[in-house]
């Protein structure tokens, strides 16, 4: 069977510094995907890339089977980015229209549920610079899903909402993958990932230190009782960590005293 998304040795070089591979990767129709990793790991320039936002320097991305340059793969995918400027001047309403003509699709009807559903349908007819953060990241997900894409990746898409749009939002992912589409999140939450995840990709330094289901994942840092854990298990030296601990424990030897 043909994977939805193949990422086949992929680097990305910035003059002669390399900040990302060689990743490999496969991801299947159907599956929610998490991509962890800390600050600075490549996350973002990764999905930067299998977006066909960015080229990589070596390697391939392809779509079922198709490569990530042609334009019609990429009228499939969708993509929320995590901090990206807004057109300010326009209107909520006419950011939508403009990424459904960019698509050549009108998928009005849609935008109008999914705003609805995300509580900002109120608010289409005011300029963006009115909005606020949390808002804007409810308008950039309902532009990212409006068109059903078979493959949707979010980086941070959770950061700056409410409880009541962060449980509407996990929902919806997890009935979407339900109907056979796949989802790739971009996170530093592990404990988020590990209970809605199908599979994992801890990302650092540029490169895959390990994937597959949560559970998996942990047995390969000696059976660790979370995935923060065998992050730390997988991607720190035992010098690194003796030093944290050191640190922490004179750092709070005051606060413990009194």
């Amino acid at each position: 069977m043909v994977a939805m998304l193949d990422i086949q040795s992929v680097t990305k070089k910035y003059g002669k510094r390399q900040v990302l591979g060689p990743v490999s990767a496969k991801l299947d129709k159907g599956r929610y995907y998490a991509l962890l990793g800390p600050n600075g790991a490549g996350k973002t320039t990764l999905l930067h890339i299998l977006m066909g936002l960015t080229n990589c320097s070596s390697g391939m991305v392809t779509v079922r089977g198709t490569s990530i340059d042609n334009l019609e793969t990429r009228r499939d995918l969708g993509f929320s980015p995590d901090d990206v400027p807004f057109p300010e001047s326009l209107t909520g309403w006419e950011f939508l229209e403009l990424h459904n003509r960019l698509r050549q699709r009108d998928d009005s009807e849609r935008c109008l549920k999914l705003s609805e559903l995300f509580q900002i349908k109120h608010a289409l007819d005011q300029q963006i610079f009115e909005f606020s953060h949390g808002m804007r990241r409810k308008l950039q997900f309902v532009a990212a899903v409006s068109h059903e894409p078979a493959l949707l990746a979010l980086d941070e898409p959770f950061r700056g909402l409410d409880p009541r749009s962060s449980l509407v939002l996990r929902t919806f992912l997890q009935r979407y993958v339900d109907g056979g589409k796949t989802v790739l999140v971009a996170t530093h939450d592990m404990l988020r990932a590990e209970r809605d995840a199908d599979e994992v990709f801890l990302l650092h330094n540029g490169l895959i230190r390990s994937q597959g289901t949560a559970e998996e994942v942990r047995s390969q840092a000696q059976n660790a009782l979370s995935l923060e854990a065998a992050f730390d298990a997988l991607t720190t030296d035992k010098k690194s960590a003796e030093i944290d601990n050191e640190l922490i424990l004179d750092l709070t030897a005051t606060t413990t005293r009194r």
